[in-house]
């Protein structure tokens, strides 16, 4: 099979088990926090179906990246089918909308493609033949990341009395969020220009500070937007 032929297996792939674990979730838990759920999804699927392509398909590291980008595609027009109000919806006609617009997409796309970098972190299968950054050090970094993020919104909410500070886990959440979309983001990018190492390194690093700010989040009540 062909390179770009098991891209396309892998894509479709992808956004089954991805559109499959959203499903599932949702019904477990009645639709409740439907916009970490979604993320979630995405880079279960994407990671699955990594592995999968991979072992199945002989596929090599960086086509689950590319695999993951065209799942994501195919989800944004699934989720609106499928699942309306998940996915992005079409660009309304206030100053700007093309613009917002392209934004969600863009992080729909970083999110789909940023759960291929599972596998360099825990796959032994990529570990061998691509990349292969220390699980250990990345978790480190996100760590060092995240409680940064803490230490600054503890000052922001003035929460030193007490971590179930009402905004104080949501604002983790939140700053820990968009630091995993941005290195994320950095992964994907610097894996499309061939920097193979670098770019496993910090989409990792994204998905580690993603997970680290989840738990924390977690740990202190779960507050969500009123």
């Amino acid at each position: 099979m062909s390179s770009t032929r098991r891209i396309l297996y892998g894509a479709i792939l992808n956004a089954v088990l991805t559109t499959l674990i959203l499903a599932g979730l949702r019904l477990a838990l009645r639709h409740q926090l439907d916009m970490l759920l979604l993320p979630l999804s995405f880079v279960a699927g994407a990671a699955i179906g990594g592995a999968g392509v991979m072992r199945r398909q002989g596929a090599r590291w960086p086509e689950p990246v590319f695999a993951g980008l065209l799942s994501a595609i195919l989800l944004i027009f699934v989720l609106r089918v499928a699942f309306p109000g998940l996915g992005p919806t079409s660009p309304g006609t206030y100053p700007g909308a093309i613009r917002d617009y392209a934004q969600t997409v863009l992080v729909y796309l970083v999110i789909g493609g940023a759960g291929a970098f599972v596998l360099p972190l825990f796959d032994p299968a990529v570990r061998r033949g691509g990349p292969a950054p220390s699980p250990s050090k990345v978790f480190l970094a996100a760590l060092a990341l995240v409680a940064l993020l803490a230490a600054v919104e503890l000052v922001r909410t003035g929460a030193w009395g007490g971590l179930r500070h009402a905004f104080f886990g949501l604002g983790v959440l939140v700053g820990g969020s968009l630091c995993a979309l941005v290195a994320a983001g950095l992964g994907l990018l610097l894996t499309l220009v061939g920097a193979h190492d670098m770019g496993a390194w910090a989409g990792g690093l994204g998905l580690l500070v993603a997970a680290v700010t989840v738990v924390l989040w977690a740990l202190t009540g779960m507050r969500w937007f009123p």
